[in-house]
């Protein structure tokens, strides 16, 4: 579990976003998310205001399959 898995393809998902909720976005998802898979992000528990957004899977990119999970914080 590498919050750097994360933080490898968060810039990128977050060009598809407000910069407003990007910016929140990439500072949770750097310091606070470390789940490779998706029953592990579910384990860590999903903040009340937020929901998964994007799950980009990284199994090609020498990250053992983690996943990077970018939480909507406008969704209610």
């Amino acid at each position: 579990n590498d919050s750097t898995v994360a933080g490898d393809f968060v810039d990128d998902a977050l060009n598809n976003l407000s910069s407003s909720v990007g910016t929140m976005q990439s500072s949770y998802v750097t310091s606070s998310i470390g789940a490779e898979t998706i029953s592990e992000l579910q384990s860590l528990g999903t903040p009340s205001n937020f929901t998964i957004a994007f799950v980009e899977n990284h199994s090609t990119t020498g990250d053992n399959g983690g996943g990077t999970f970018i939480w909507d914080s406008a969704s209610t």
